[in-house]
This record gives C-alpha cells, sequence and structure tokens, in this order.
C-alpha cells in the first residue's frame, strides 16, 4: 500500500529535480540493495553534484551537510517508529510533508538564515526580492494562475538588466562559442521564453550553457554604490536610485528587509544615521549586479522548487483542473507553500521577541494553536525533548495511519476564509479529541480494573483500541491480560482488530518462554495460522509480521529451508507497508537462520546485513559484515531457535563435536599432558588438520589456540592487580597454562603445518594475529609456513600486523621475507607506512623507510602521503589518541614521537623530492 519516503529516495528525487545527470542503479540504491559501502559512497556523489550544481563554498558546503544530516536523522528516527496501515501513499505522502519536511525545512532555513544575520555575512538570498519566497510558487489572485519560480528568476534578472524582454539580449546571452553558432542565440531566445511561460530548464547543463561565465550581460538597471562616498551621499544615491524606479513604501518593503514605518522616515529624511545605513545596505544587496554564478544559482534553485510542485500537484492532486490551479482547497500543494512561509516568518519574527533561544522559541510556539501543535507542528516544538517528539509524532501518524481509508480525501490544513474555517478544522479537532479521549479511556480502566472486578471494568468498555491500550499496560497479571485480550476478541469489528489480535496471540505463543508450551504448542500454531490466512483481509494487512511468525512456526519444526524462505518474503513483504523497525528485525532473522546452514558469503548475506544497517538502530555504532554475522550466529543459538517439544535440537552436530573434541585437550595442556595431545592429534587429524570449526568465524584449531592465548594474556595483567595475595597462587596456575598452550601451539603446529595457511572469517591468518600481538617467538614460528602477502577483509597484511604490533622483531622478521610493501588497505588505501604513522611509531617507521625509502611518497585515497598523515594526526593529537583509546582499544605514541616523526619523513621527503628514492 505505502512506506514513508526514504532520505534516500528524497536526495535522489532532489538531485533529478536540479536536472542532473542520473545516477545508475537508482532502484537499487533506493531500495537498499547496493553494498553498504556503495551505499555510503551514492550517498556522497548525490550530496556532491546538488553542491556543486549551487557552486556552494566551502561554509556553504558545510551549512548544508549539518542540516541535511539533520533531516536524514529525523527521517530515520521516525521511519523506524511508524507503521502506515492502510493509508495509501498519497495520504502518507501528504501528512509526512505536513508534519515533518516543510516544518522542518521552514524552521531550519530560517535559522539558516538569521545565522548569517548574526555572523555578518550575506543572507542566503542576497539580492532577492525580500518581500516574498521567489523560490516558491505564489497564487496570483488577480489572474488566477500560480507564478512560478523560474518565471519569478527571469523576471528578477530582466529588472536588474534594465530590459524590457528577452530579445533585446540576443546577443549577450550564452558563451562565446554559443553566440558564434548560426541562429544559436535565437534558440536561447525561445528557450527563456519557454521557462518564462511555465516550463523547467531540460538540465542543468543547459542552465550553465545559457548564463556561462563569459556571457556578455549589462546590468544597467542595477545599484552600484561608490564606496569613496560618504554616508549622507550614499544615501542619497541609494535614495534617488529607489526613486527613479518608482519604487513606493509599500513595493520597496517586499523588497528588502524593512516594514514601511521604517521606510517613511527613510523616504522623509528624518531617519537616523544608522537607519539611513541600514537602508543604504539593504538597497545595495538587493539591487546589486549578480554574477553567473548567483544567476546559475538561482535558477537552478527555482527548478528544483517548480519541478518538485508540479510533480507533487501530479500526484496529490491529479483532478485539479486549471482552473483551479489558485485554489489551496483544490491545490493541496499551495497548502503546503503557506505553511512554510508561515513557519519561516514566524521564526523570523520571534528572533525580534526575546534575548535568548528558549525565549525565542517560547514565543514561536505561542503564535499557534493547540492543536497544531499536536501533531502538525510537533516535529519542531522546542519545549518538548527530540526522542519524545519522535516518539509521539510516529505514535501519532501510525494512529491516523490505521484510521485513514485508503479512498478518503486528503485532510485540508489551511482554510481560505472565514466561511471554510469550520469546515478545515471541524475534522481535525474531532480526531484529536477522539485520540485524547481513548487515551483517557485506557487511563481510567486501568484505576478501575485495580478498584473493582476487573472482569466487570473490561466489559463496560467496548472500544478496541481502548482495550488494545490497556493490554499493553505495565504491571498486569497474566490472568487480567488474558480477559482483556478476550474482550478484544468481543469487540473486534474489521480486519484491522481481527489481524492485531492474532498476531498478539502469535507474539504470545511463540515469542513467550519456551519452557512454558504447553505439550501440544505446534498443531496449535499450525492451526492458528491456517485461519489467519484463511481472513485474506487481515492477512494482506499484516502481511510482513504473520509471515514473520510462519518463519519461526517452520523455524520450530526443524524446517529450515521453509523458515528462511518465509524470513525472505516477510522481509519483501516490508516493501509494501511501513512496518518501522520490524524490517531490521525480520532480517536479522534470516540472517541468523542462513548463517547456519551455509558459511559465511558476503554476496549471500549482504542483503540481510544491510536491512539491518537500515533498519536497526545500534546503541554502540554500526558492526562490520563480519561482527554482525558473529552477532546473529549467537543470536540464533541464544534466542532466536527453539525446536518444539518432542523433536531434537539440530544444532550443527560437526561443529559441537569439533568443538566439543578440541575442548578436550584442555585437560591434556593443563596437564602438560604432551604424550596425550600427540594422541588427540593424532585422532582428530582426518577432522581438523585441513579445516575450520564450521561456525561463522570460521577458525581453525590453530586460529582458536591463538585467541584463547592472546585473550588470556591480555587480561592476565588487571587479574594479577585484582587478586589478593592469598589467592596469588590462582594467577601462577593461569600463567603456567598460558606457558603450556604456548608449547601446545608449537606440537600443533608440527603436526598439522597447513592450519598456518588457514584464515578465519575475517581473512586473518596466525601470522597477523601474532604480528599484531608483538609475539615474536611464534612469528618465527610461523613465518616460514605462512603466506606473507595475504590480506584480511580490511586488506591488512602481515606487514601492517607487525607495524600495528609495534614490535621492532616481529617487522624485521616480516621484512626478512621481502613482502610486497606496495599492498594497501581496502577503502583508505594505507601502506604499513602509513599504519606506523597512524600508531606514532618512530622506530618501526624508520625501519621501513630504510628499506623502503619510496614509501615516503605513496598516497593514501585522501591523496595523504605519510607526511601530510603525521601533520594532521600531530595538530589533532589528543583527539586522535582519544578515539584510537576508546575506539580501537590501542595506543599511539606521544605528541614528541609524532613531532619525531614529522621530522623524519622531512628528512626522506626532502630526498625524494630530489628523485634519489624509490621503492
Amino acid at each position: 500500500m505505502a512506506h514513508l519516503p526514504s532520505f534516500e529516495e528524497i536526495l535522489t528525487e532532489v538531485h533529478s529535480r536540479f536536472g542532473l545527470k542520473a545516477l545508475p542503479n537508482k532502484g537499487r540504491f533506493t531500495g537498499y540493495e547496493l553494498e553498504v559501502d556503495g551505499h555510503v559512497d551514492r550517498l556522497g556523489q548525490l550530496l556532491l553534484g546538488i553542491f556543486d550544481a549551487l557552486e556552494l563554498d566551502e561554509r556553504a558546503r558545510r551549512d548544508a551537510t549539518h542540516l541535511i544530516e539533520k533531516l536524514a536523522g529525523i527521517l530515520k528516527a521516525l521511519e523506524l517508529r511508524t507503521w502506515t496501515g492502510n493509508a495509501n501513499q498519497k495520504q502518507v505522502l501528504w501528512h509526512l510533508l505536513i508534519c515533518l519536511h516543510v516544518p522542518v525545512w521552514a524552521r531550519n532555513v530560517a535559522f539558516w538564515s538569521l545565522a548569517n544575520v548574526e555572523h555578518d555575512l550575506p543572507p542566503i538570498d542576497a539580492g532577492m526580492p525580500g518581500g516574498e519566497f521567489w523560490f516558491l510558487p505564489t497564487g496570483n489572485e488577480s489572474t488566477g494562475e500560480v507564478y512560478l519560480p523560474v518565471p519569478k528568476v527571469l523576471h528578477w534578472l530582466l529588472d536588474l538588466l534594465g530590459e524590457p524582454s528577452l530579445e533585446t539580449l540576443r546577443d549577450a546571452l550564452g558563451s562565446a562559442r554559443l553566440r558564434e553558432m548560426e541562429g544559436g542565440n535565437d534558440a536561447v531566445v525561445r528557450t527563456l521564453r519557454n521557462w518564462l511561460s511555465g516550463g523547467i530548464p531540460k538540465s542543468d547543463s543547459k542552465i550553465g550553457e545559457i548564463f556561462s561565465d563569459d556571457a556578455k550581460l549589462v546590468f544597467s538597471g542595477a545599484f552600484e554604490l561608490d564606496v569613496e562616498d560618504s554616508p549622507e551621499a550614499q544615501f542619497d544615491s541609494a535614495l534617488t536610485f529607489v526613486l527613479n524606479r518608482k519604487l513606493g513604501i509599500t513595493q520597496l518593503s517586499n523588497q528588502i528587509p524593512m516594514t514601511p514605518e521604517r521606510l517613511l522616515p527613510i523616504f522623509e529624511k528624518t531617519a537616523s544615521e544608522e537607519e539611513k545605513s541600514t537602508f543604504v545596505r539593504h538597497v545595495g544587496s538587493r539591487y546589486a549586479a549578480p554574477s553567473m554564478a548567483n544567476i546559475r544559482q538561482r535558477l537552478r534553485v527555482a527548478r528544483l522548487t517548480q519541478a518538485g510542485y508540479q510533480d507533487l500537484v501530479g500526484f496529490l492532486c491529479p483532478e485539479l483542473k486549471p482552473e483551479e490551479a489558485n485554489d489551496p482547497q483544490r491545490n493541496k500543494v499551495l497548502q503546503l507553500i503557506a505553511l512554510f512561509e508561515t513557519i519561516y516568518n514566524k521564526t523570523i519574527q520571534a528572533w525580534h521577541h526575546g534575548h535568548s533561544e528558549a525565549e525565542q522559541d517560547a514565543w514561536f510556539e505561542k503564535q499557534f494553536a493547540p492543536w497544531d501543535r499536536y501533531d502538525l507542528l510537533l516535529a519542531i516544538m522546542s519545549s518538548i525533548n527530540w526522542e519524545d517528539r519522535v516518539r509521539l509524532l510516529a505514535e501519532r501518524l501510525t494512529r491516523l495511519f490505521f484510521s485513514l481509508d485508503p479512498e478518503q480525501e486528503l485532510e485540508s490544513i489551511l482554510p481560505v476564509s472565514a466561511e471554510d474555517l469550520a469546515a478545515v478544522l471541524r475534522p481535525r479537532l474531532e480526531r484529536i479529541q477522539i485520540e485524547f479521549d481513548e487515551d483517557k479511556r485506557a487511563q481510567a480502566l486501568c484505576q478501575r480494573v485495580k478498584g473493582s472486578s476487573p472482569y466487570r471494568a473490561l466489559q463496560s468498555e467496548a472500544n478496541f483500541f481502548v482495550l488494545e491500550r490497556f493490554a499493553q499496560s505495565n504491571g498486569l497479571s497474566e490472568k487480567i491480560r488474558q480477559m482483556a485480550w478476550n474482550r478484544m476478541a468481543e469487540v473486534a469489528s474489521n480486519a484491522l482488530d481481527r489481524g492485531t489480535l492474532r498476531l498478539i496471540e502469535f507474539n504470545n505463543l511463540l515469542n513467550g518462554n519456551p519452557s512454558a508450551w504447553p505439550s501440544d504448542i505446534c498443531s496449535i500454531v499450525k492451526e492458528k495460522l491456517a485461519a489467519a490466512e484463511e481472513d485474506k483481509e487481515a492477512w494482506e494487512q499484516w502481511k510482513a509480521p504473520f509471515l514473520r511468525f510462519k518463519a519461526k512456526h517452520a523455524l520450530f519444526e526443524n524446517r529450515f529451508d521453509d523458515a528462511e524462505k518465509l524470513f525472505k518474503s516477510a522481509l519483501a513483504a516490508c516493501s509494501e507497508r511501513a512496518f518501522g523497525g520490524l524490517r531490521g528485525e525480520i532480517a536479522r532473522d534470516g540472517f541468523a537462520v542462513s548463517i547456519t546452514r551455509s558459511a559465511l558469503n558476503r554476496k549471500n548475506h549482504e542483503p540481510y546485513y544491510r536491512n539491518m544497517v537500515h533498519f536497526i538502530e545500534f546503541e554502540n555504532g554500526v558492526p562490520s559484515f563480519e561482527d554482525a554475522a558473529t552477532e546473529v550466529e549467537e543470536f540464533f543459538w541464544g534466542t532466536l531457535y527453539h525446536p518444539y517439544p518432542g523433536l531434537d535440537s539440530l544444532a550443527d552436530a560437526s561443529r559441537k563435536g569439533l568443538y566439543s573434541a578440541f575442548k578436550d585437550t584442555f585437560g591434556l595442556i593443563e596437564k602438560a599432558d604432551w604424550d596425550g595431545f600427540n594422541r588427540w592429534l593424532s585422532k582428530n587429524g582426518n577432522c581438523l588438520r585441513h579445516s575450520d570449526f564450521k561456525d561463522v568465524r570460521r577458525s581453525s584449531a590453530l586460529m582458536q589456540s591463538l585467541k584463547w592465548l592472546y585473550e588470556f594474556e591480555d587480561k592476565l595483567p588487571s587479574l594479577r592487580a585484582m587478586t589478593p595475595s592469598e589467592l596469588q597462587g590462582e594467577i601462577f596456575k593461569i600463567e603456567q597454562h598460558l606457558r603450556n598452550r604456548r608449547h601446545s601451539i608449537r606440537l600443533l603446529l608440527d603436526a598439522w603445518p597447513e592450519q598456518a595457511k588457514l584464515v578465519d572469517f575475517k581473512g586473518q591468518t596466525p601470522l597477523m594475529m601474532a604480528a599484531n600481538h608483538a609475539d615474536f617467538h611464534l612469528v618465527e614460528l610461523l613465518l616460514p609456513l605462512s603466506e606473507i602477502d595475504v590480506q584480511d577483509y580490511l586488506g591488512r597484511t602481515s606487514l601492517h600486523a607487525a607495524v600495528a604490533g609495534r614490535s621492532l622483531d616481529c617487522l624485521a622478521a616480516v621484512l626478512a621475507l621481502n613482502p610486497d610493501v606496495m599492498r594497501v588497505s581496502h577503502g583508505e588505501e594505507n601502506t604499513a607506512a602509513h599504519t606506523a604513522v597512524r600508531f606514532g611509531w618512530v622506530d618501526g617507521l624508520r625501519l621501513l623507510l630504510d628499506e623502503f625509502p619510496g614509501l615516503v611518497g605513496v598516497r593514501n585515497v585522501f591523496g595523504h602521503t605519510p607526511i601530510v598523515m603525521a601533520k594532521e594526526l600531530l595538530e589533532n593529537h589528543e583527539s586522535w589518541r582519544t578515539f584510537m583509546r576508546e575506539q580501537k582499544a590501542r595506543a599511539i605514541g606521544t605528541r614528541s614521537d609524532f613531532e619525531r616523526i614529522v621530522e623524519l619523513l622531512g628528512v626522506y621527503d626532502s630526498e625524494s623530492a630530489n628523485g634519489h628514492l624509490a621503492v
């Protein structure tokens, strides 16, 4: 039916409305089908294209990026909490526009404009008429037509040019090449005439072609201020300019940000010197000759909003007749424009009604009625904290969407006259009152159940939603909750109610405590699923969650293939309606089932991962693909999978058997029973020598031994410090066990040398792990058995690992095998020299450069050589140290170390510049 337009969809459409060339795989991008890195790259490409089209400077790009990231965060937070129910796409889009997009953009664009004023910077629309929204369509009451943004910009341009028509500009427009072509500018004039009559520029490049930097436009209608003149002469000049244009007080107040009351003393020449200076500045800004970049920028913004307006009218008001275009009740998009203008203007006015942000926000909120603050403007109500705003808006939108009839017309928000005020407000007020009453009744029902017979209290309530709210209350006994569900079944009157009840029932059965399951739960669930599928209307409304429960039923019957297929179907159904964060949970469940059936494979499992990334809020940051795989495997065995009573758990027998066999070595290692350990190696050689444990981590016996060894060795210092003196003997036992484990690793490698070449699921080799832990003895043992240039999932080699481990002995040993020093990490493309710089390891960097001095000139993906990176990290040493400690659990060099690195690299850099160095 409908979904919430995502940030990706919106950004793609904005890119298109600017007339920019479409990027490939649009559908895959908006459908979350690109790999995560590719998805992020596409976001960057779209933003870069938009910023380039607007020809924004660095400051403007930072401001715009901040605003866009803010909106993206709001959109995602709302998307993960909102269900669209039966609402159609038109209804969903309409309510998102009026409750989110328009208010948030209007408020923040106003803040952006005010920030420029506060920092004494030019306004964001410098040179444009100040009393109207030049970038928005405007209804023309006299003609009954809508005045569009592109014609507005062209009329502004003709006014500054002092030209009556486009024809007089024939020989000035376009590039020199275009002007020299026979008939070239005739086509330009025809194109501009089309734009004046409501057409839009064919593309971004067409705007650049007509208004190129070498166009020969002369702005005879512009005002040029002589900075050498005295303030009084400048004022006289500005006022004369205004009078010569026959602009009255009212007309001028629509062009510059000064009210008629302030302009009257200006025209009478009785204003203060400060006001005169302000007047001169505003006239100079408004009527300044624009650069060609300004003209292109204005036209591109106008193209964006005009194309967006026309598309929205076509989608929201497909039956609109030309003569109704100026009627806000018929043309709903005009209501959106009026809402934007109101919020923008009130934000600007609030700036004059308070000394602090809190005072300004309070004044702003008082300008709107309580019913508007309830939902229409909830997203921008600063008096409510951000988390509560998102929660409340998602709850109210979900409630609204479930109450809508797909055939219902769009709700108006703008009364055009006093006569239709009641007709517009009554439906909204009645809806809000119903919701308010239902919430009160649910609270009252909680009190009645506590103070009287729960059965009689529940029988007195016949509203399904009130009963559902009550049933979700905390602190209810299972008996009373069941009574509430029974009463809900009695009052259920439609497919929505029936589906809700069934989902509650399935949740109680399949997500409850397995130890409390009845012995015949399998047949109970099977019957209820069959009944749910027979109710086709309810099934379609709740298809995704129903399919998820059907998948769980198959899983608990040990039908793994069917379970994964059903999880995939449930995930696909999330594209038909929005189900909030359920989409991410379904993806996690499907990933968990799939990962237990086959080895980790990015091609097969990436779709699950992508949906998890986009539809789950991770408290500790987004995990890597590999880390997500380990987490969902643990989730599968620990939480998701519970076979029905009487069925055996289908835990991977080979995996469990191998682990069990491997754990048998603990006692042998503990006792230093090396004969027994060698017998174990001989016994298990066929199944373990050339293989791993078949779990998601794909660790071999050697790799798992190393992981356990280093995990305990890393913890040993803190254990030793925390252990009382009388228990220090236990620490000695642990130390002895670790010494024994090291010996067992040597024995294992003697028996199974092939294990040195086996990698885990992250592509790590045992050599990488040993080098990363500065374990020279094991590095020395592993080197002759290992492939030196293997790269892990991040592109790091054993050389990178030796540098990260900060052991000169390990680094020298790896270098002795002549590794490929030009291997770089994926993504950032850092060499081992870059890695040494990142860690602030002077001695390691010197050893690298002594053998491979040409590394000093290698650039990473950012174009940074090691010395550029070193200078940047030195400048930001404290923040880099904090990041490495908190995010990577790594120590780095001191500020002095980084200074020495810069000095060292400076010497090599100088020699490289003289052509003395090579890799």
